[in-house]
């Protein structure tokens, strides 16, 4: 995962979607513990650093 900001207002499926994409979707980030995105750990590290910068950089086989 990489931290990056969308530079338009339409996000769509990408400039170059693979074949395996089947979409995107904007999710709130303090309602992530809602959603199944996986690994499950890594919701609780992305709410953390949009709440409050602080995360780990490495986290590790967290499968």
């Amino acid at each position: 995962m990489f931290l990056c900001q969308v530079q338009q207002e339409i996000f769509a499926n990408g400039s170059n979607p693979d074949k395996g994409q089947t979409g995107t979707e904007w999710l709130p980030i303090n309602d992530l513990l809602k959603y199944p995105l996986f690994p499950h750990a890594l919701r609780a590290y992305l709410i953390s650093y949009f709440n409050s910068g602080k995360a780990p950089t490495y986290v590790g086989d967290i499968n």
